[in-house]
């Protein structure tokens, strides 16, 4: 029997996010409504089984440097939940995760 680990880390003020906050076979990590302006390119290192990452009401920085989680979340078949809002652009270049 498989267990189903969901992490809640909603609306809780994080400034910072990183790989070592997390352990065990997590399948669903809510980020939603925190206030870090970038996602760390180690955050989700070690979640080999994370399925689902909400990302709802974050203000990132919209650069292909702080945009890596996107295709780390195409290349590990994860899905990103959220309405990510750029706080340097109101657009951006969709080739920075392809």
């Amino acid at each position: 029997m498989s267990c189903l680990i969901l992490i809640v880390f909603q609306n809780v003020d994080l400034t910072s996010v990183d790989s070592t906050m997390f352990n065990g076979p997590i399948r669903y990590l809510d980020l939603s409504h925190n206030k870090f302006g970038e996602i760390p390119s180690n955050a989700f290192s070690g979640l080999t089984s994370i399925g689902v990452i909400s990302l709802y009401g974050l203000d990132i920085e919209c650069t292909c440097s702080k945009l890596w989680f996107l295709g780390y979340a195409l290349e590990k078949y994860m899905t990103l939940e959220g309405d990510i809002v750029c706080v340097n652009s109101t657009s951006w270049d969709s080739r920075c995760y392809l």
